[in-house]
């Protein structure tokens, strides 16, 4: 009797295995053949399967990583991880700080840092921003905070951690102390609620370490007081007809209070004469340029003037005291 066996092939097609069942007799006689009439059905190897992966979320056009850490930094502030938002907003600022979303990164940090009773970080923060937010409301919104802020850290007599305790010694006046800081009088005296000049062994002073420097941007009527970078003040201003406001850095040369106006030619008009149109102060940054009062406050963000630059009377007196001989004036277009 003849004995056969079955053996099997694996093989492996397009990534799929095919199991083979083989007939053998032990007699190694052949196999019969099928009738011609028996029609062997035709093997269908079945499909690979493929695991699918989820293609990456599309990022939306014009995107930016700053946008996306921008997002990223929301997201964990929403859910109230406010360390973590933190960290993302100062990296931000650091490695975009021209950016909108470099300085949006910075207004989110000042409010949390205004909210948790930190003044003056808060109004670093906000006055980093000012670097890369757009003209508008948002900006605006962030002036009026940063003038409320240092309405408090700067212009009152409340210490601020970068303020100075100044203890009156019994050779000291107000000029000497003013002049060791790069200060003026007249801002000392603001600050610490001073009606005159006398000062009393054993007072403390509230003093900065100045100068208070100027940038002027042209184009957009404003003039900015900064201190170590920092912003102060900022003030709407009037400029030059016909591009004669010039341009480039300079620094302060002279100072006068109720400047007499006497220009080349016919015209003048007395020291303190209602009809000055210096008004009340001046600032010397160049020959025959300067920074003044004036009696016209509508050509206050117009184009009007010989090349000075003015300001209201009462905003050219409290920028008289910040600024110091010395003081830089930056003026851009």
């Amino acid at each position: 009797m003849k004995k056969s066996a079955f053996f099997v092939s694996v093989l492996v097609v397009g990534g799929t295995f095919l199991v083979v069942w083989h007939l053998r007799s032990s007699s190694n006689a052949s196999v019969p053949a099928l009738p011609a009439s028996t029609s062997v059905p035709e093997r269908v190897s079945p499909e690979p399967k493929t695991v699918s992966i989820p293609p990456p979320r599309p990022v939306p056009s014009g995107t930016s990583e700053a946008d996306r850490l921008l997002k990223q930094g929301l997201v964990m502030l929403k859910r109230g991880d406010k360390d973590g938002a933190k960290k993302v907003f100062i990296d931000l600022m650091k490695r975009f700080p021209s950016r909108p979303a470099g300085a949006r990164a910075a207004v989110r940090l000042g409010d949390i840092q205004r909210k948790a009773g930190d003044l003056f970080e808060a109004r670093n923060a906000f006055s980093a921003a000012l670097g890369g937010l757009p003209e508008g409301p948002e900006r605006e919104a962030v002036v009026r905070e940063l003038n409320v802020l240092n309405g408090e850290l700067v212009f009152s007599k409340k210490e601020a951690p970068d303020s100075i305790s100044y203890l009156v010694k019994s050779s000291d006046v107000l000029s000497r102390i003013a002049a060791r800081y790069h200060l003026t009088v007249g801002f000392i005296k603001r600050i610490n609620y001073l009606t005159s000049d006398l000062i009393h062994v054993g007072d403390h002073l509230k003093v900065f370490q100045g100068p208070f420097d100027i940038v002027i941007e042209k184009s957009k009527f404003r003039l900015t007081v900064h201190r170590s970078e920092v912003f102060i003040k900022e003030y709407r201003i009037g400029i030059g007809e016909n591009g004669s406001t010039p341009e480039g850095e300079f620094v302060v040369k002279n100072k006068l209070v109720n400047p007499v106006w006497n220009p080349p030619g016919f015209e003048y008009a007395a020291s303190g004469a209602a009809d000055n149109p210096l008004g009340t102060r001046w600032i010397g940054f160049a020959d025959h340029y300067g920074i003044h009062g004036t009696v016209e406050p509508d050509t206050i963000g117009k184009e009007s003037s010989r090349g000075c630059i003015r300001l209201l009377n009462k905003e050219a007196e409290e920028l008289y005291d910040l600024v110091v001989l010395g003081s830089k004036v930056v003026i851009k277009p």
